[in-house]
């Protein structure tokens, strides 16, 4: 998931996460993640979010995230301005063989 340290995007995490979901979010900076995380795993339901520290505009940042996830059912943009990165992130995990659906 992209954008969700507030708003819309947290509220998604947290309502994801308290159905039993596990949530993997993705951002920039390490302590935002981390405070995103403690609070979406206080209301969760035996689950715990994770977070993966990177930058999706970027390839390395792609590639990482790649890396890190070995299977995607769901896969929330909302960072507010689509460029095309959760559709390479898409194309790059078939590509790897990995799971993933849109």
């Amino acid at each position: 998931m992209k954008g969700e340290s507030d708003g819309i995007g947290l509220a998604i995490a947290q309502r994801l996460s308290k159905v039993g979901a596990q949530v993997t979010i993705v951002g920039r900076d390490q302590t935002r993640l981390n405070k995103t995380i403690n609070t979406i795993n206080n209301g969760a339901n035996n689950t715990q979010a994770k977070g993966i520290v990177s930058d999706s505009r970027t390839k390395a940042g792609t590639e990482k995230i790649i890396a890190e996830l070995t299977e995607v059912d769901i896969l929330i943009n909302n960072f507010g301005i689509y460029d095309g990165a959760e559709f390479l992130i898409f194309i790059l995990m078939m590509m790897h063989g990995k799971k993933c659906s849109m």
